[in-house]
């Protein structure tokens, strides 16, 4: 189902990226006024795919969303995301990310193999677009890959629906309470 061997280094990549991401957000801190705060998270990312070639996915999602003041309706900040697919290939993504409320959007570059019964060919870069709803702790999203470019071989466009469960970490700044909205 999942390659053994193939899952440590994309793995290991993953975190290392995540690691970089949350450590940048403390350089951000010097940009943003005293009463903003910053939330870095990660946690486990679980998606159907559906295409030319659907799967299902589990991985893992970090994500980075500074508040420029406190009460700020409007966050953005960035994702990472990697997943093992149930028809032998991987995926990942990284891209910018804002949101009003609980309700985002997410825009960014993906990539994924292709599947271990796929004819010898390249994998997909593309455009990943996608819409998100977060509470607290879970999220649940729809998104799209739009690729640059197709070949024999290559899993082309992707839709998916998706759902996390991550949990924030506070990286600086006051805690909101619900008085400051």
């Amino acid at each position: 189902m999942f390659p053994r061997r193939a899952i440590f280094r994309p793995i290991a990549a993953t975190l290392v990226c995540s690691a970089v991401v949350m450590t940048t957000a403390s350089v951000a801190h010097a940009q943003v006024s005293d009463d903003g705060s910053a939330y870095a998270s990660a946690g486990l990312l679980v998606s159907r795919i559906w295409g030319p070639s659907p799967a299902t996915g589990v991985g893992i999602e970090s994500t980075y969303m500074n508040y420029v003041s406190r009460g700020s309706y409007f966050p953005f900040g960035g994702f990472l995301q990697f997943q093992f697919l149930t028809d032998g290939s991987f995926r990942v993504a990284i891209g910018a990310q804002g949101a009003y409320t609980g309700v985002g959007a997410e825009a960014g570059i993906a990539y994924r193999s292709r599947a271990s019964s796929a004819p010898p060919g390249l994998g997909t870069i593309g455009l990943h677009l996608g819409a998100f709803t977060s509470i607290g702790i879970l999220s649940a999203g729809l998104r799209y890959t739009i690729p640059f470019y197709t070949r024999p071989g290559s899993p082309g466009w992707e839709g998916a629906v998706e759902g996390t469960l991550k949990y924030p970490y506070r990286l600086f700044g006051p805690v909101p309470s619900l008085a400051d909205y």
